[in-house]
């Protein structure tokens, strides 16, 4: 599975539980575990420089790429069906 992959499943298990979820990198990391253990934070953080300001969609959630005080920050957010 790649980065891409593990980020998207991974917002799909989020917005299981959660409306609105907002976290960092290590935040992020942490949450993905449950998907693949394979995701590090440089990874992630690769894929947030080249992503940053962008959102990608999946079935139920929309995941934005931003800087929240200069910190690589991920927002998941389930979308209403």
């Amino acid at each position: 599975m790649d980065t891409l992959e593990i980020v998207l499943q991974t917002a799909e298990d989020l917005a299981k539980d959660y409306s609105n979820w907002d976290g960092d990198v290590f935040d992020f990391v942490s949450a993905s575990v449950a998907v693949s253990d394979d995701l590090s934070s440089t990874d992630l953080q690769r894929l947030h420089k080249d992503f940053c300001g962008s959102s990608f969609s999946t079935e139920n959630t929309e995941v934005f790429f931003y800087y929240s005080n200069r910190k690589p920050t991920f927002q998941v957010i389930r979308k209403e069906v």
